[in-house]
């Protein structure tokens, strides 16, 4: 993994994050009973990276169980949310802020200045 790359899973598939020689690596993992795959992936994602983890939701975004989420705010991480009311699937992204697991909400025009420059709602 590297700094300024994208990576895409594949729909349907468990995917994590492990340490690899001190390096973060992505692999399929085994699917668990109960555990929808973006939480397997957000779980595995707060344990490696911690603080330094951000996650972005956007309008339809799946969101799980929401315990990738809340793994995400136990180890400190951060979890950025689309403004709500410009949203077209608002739905999922509402769970989120209603269970106090986003740490913003953002206009459109503001969530890549956001992501770049951090804010400081989590000590």
């Amino acid at each position: 993994m590297g700094t300024g790359r994208c990576y895409v899973g594949i729909q349907g598939s468990t995917l994590k994050i492990k340490m690899n020689d001190s390096q973060p690596v992505i692999e399929t993992d085994a699917a668990e009973n109960g555990l929808a795959p973006i939480d397997r992936f957000l779980q595995s994602a707060a344990t490696v990276f911690k603080r330094e983890l951000t996650v972005v939701l956007l309008s339809g975004a799946n969101t799980g169980g929401q315990t990738g989420l809340r793994t995400v705010n136990e180890n400190n991480g951060r979890v950025i949310l689309r403004e709500r009311s410009s949203s077209m699937v608002a739905a999922p992204l509402e769970a989120v802020a209603q269970n106090g697991l986003a740490d913003a909400e953002v206009r459109p025009a503001d969530l890549i200045q956001t992501v770049l420059n951090g804010f400081d709602s989590k000590p």
